[in-house]
């Protein structure tokens, strides 16, 4: 058992990915039959002639994009066209994709195991029963209850019910749900892309990052850059708030630190503006009008649908009770930094748009908002188990017993993607919940904002359904 115990996140990663192949189906070459019209491996026609040309240049020697010179920034195709024969590559990238998703659960599952650490527990100091003198002890002892004791006794601050590995479980079903970001991309694909190959680097780079490292998150980062640089560039937005609000930085370093990010962000935006040559920023009206025709809902704001908007914002609602934990708790570095990235991705995404600058638009900036979706769903999961936790170990209390009920049913809704329920048991939880008063009105008003807002969205588009 001892043996098998540490592989048991790998067993549960693989039978994730398993689950999410079997609901979501997967796709190769721009086909599939289980989701008929737009595919989910369209791209995949652009891309599969490249990888064969890779083990053998006489193929596709009449494609429009090869004689253009047309070339994909990226390792990942060369590697794959050079290591394997035409016929071998539908096979190799499905076990690509098994081993992306593969990596993609387990990294989630560790995240919300790292999130369940002591910084959520009593601390020693608030846990002692007193401190005794043995006769001919040299130091006293501290004197510990049985709860407080098994929990720092723990690796990771799992508690005696094993938090950590249950909110990792969570997170994995979460997760399998696919949901649409505000940028039309699923927080995970069924098809085989680069942005999936690098999203487990990505979140590893996350994860370093929550614990304090620096040189982990550059040399992954640099690989993801290698290997998707839109995905790395998300990431670099997640990670740099974690550092910066890292518990070994002094308080008043951290706010300064902050503030210079927010200046150099601003500096950059200004730069690209005004320093450039209006050429490359202001390509035309022409070219304007071919983007919001092919790509409007991946880089325009005006043209994302309110269904997108709307899920991500109830997805994001968990990222704020968080908010309100203590400094030293990862759990609320993880969702300051989501927030952080999330602000960022829809500044930089209206600035290109109000701007029309060809170098924001391609950077498309809104894509970041499904690392937000998927880091709240994380949050969502440890927000749940926290919440039975805290009904555990304050002896049953009536509130705490609402608050649980209520944050298990939310979860539910979530993966049912049952959007006013979710909304609706999120603020009965936060009601009965014991957080800050500023951070239950908040959250409370946010949500009533948005089932507000579903409900009149919904009642506009039956009506232009009747009309029509």
């Amino acid at each position: 058992m001892k043996r098998i115990a540490p592989l048991a996140p790998v067993f549960a990663s693989l039978i994730a990915s398993a689950v999410f192949i079997v609901l979501n189906g997967y796709s190769f070459g721009g086909a599939t039959q289980r989701l008929p019209g737009t595919s989910p491996s369209s791209d995949q026609v652009n891309v599969l002639p490249s990888v064969y040309r890779y083990h053998d240049a006489s193929l596709f020697t009449s494609d429009f994009q090869i004689q253009s010179g047309a070339a994909f920034k990226t390792i990942l195709w060369p590697m794959v066209g050079w290591a394997c024969p035409p016929e071998g590559v539908p096979w190799a990238f499905f076990l690509l994709h098994v081993a992306s998703l593969t990596a993609a659960f387990f990294l989630l599952w560790r995240l919300a195991v790292e999130c369940c650490t002591n910084a959520s527990a009593p601390s020693i100091a608030s846990a002692m029963g007193g401190v005794s003198m043995m006769e001919g002890a040299k130091a006293p002892i501290i004197a510990t209850p049985p709860l407080a004791a098994q929990e720092m006794g723990r690796p990771n601050g799992e508690t005696v019910c094993g938090s950590g590995p249950i909110a990792g479980l969570l997170a994995m079903i979460l997760i399998i749900v696919v949901r649409i970001s505000p940028a039309a991309e699923p927080t995970l694909d069924a098809a085989f892309y680069t942005r999936g190959a690098a999203l487990p680097f990505g979140l590893a780079a996350v994860l370093y990052s929550l614990r304090g490292r620096i040189l982990g998150p550059g040399a992954l980062l640099v690989t993801a850059a290698a290997i998707h640089a839109i995905t790395a560039l998300q990431v670099l937005c997640v990670c740099v708030p974690l550092l910066l609000m890292s518990p070994a930085w002094p308080p008043r370093r951290r706010r300064f630190a902050m503030a210079g990010l927010a200046l150099a962000i601003a500096a950059i935006v200004w730069g690209i503006e005004t320093v450039m040559s209006p050429a490359v920023l202001r390509p035309g009206e022409a070219w304007i009008a071919q983007q919001r025709a092919v790509n409007g809902s991946h880089l325009f704001v005006d043209l994302i649908p309110q269904s997108a908007w709307r899920e991500f914002a109830v997805c994001g609602l968990f990222l704020l009770p968080a908010l309100a934990a203590r400094a030293g708790d990862p759990m609320r570095r993880l969702a300051g930094a989501a927030i952080m990235c999330a602000a960022l991705s829809v500044c930089l995404g209206v600035a290109g748009q109000v701007s029309g600058a060809s170098v924001l638009l391609q950077l498309s900036p809104l894509r970041g908002l499904k690392l937000t979706m998927i880091l709240s769903l994380v949050s969502a999961a440890v927000l749940v188990v926290r919440s039975f936790r805290d009904c555990a170990t304050s002896g049953g209390s009536r509130a705490a017993r609402v608050a649980a009920v209520a944050g298990g049913a939310a979860l539910l809704a979530l993966v049912c993607r049952q959007h006013y329920a979710a909304v609706a048991a999120f603020a009965l939880m936060m009601a009965f919940a014991d957080v800050a008063k500023w951070v239950r009105v908040i959250a409370i008003v946010a949500a009533g904002a948005i089932g507000a807002g579903s409900s009149a969205s919904t009642r506009r588009a039956a009506g232009r359904i009747r009309r029509e």
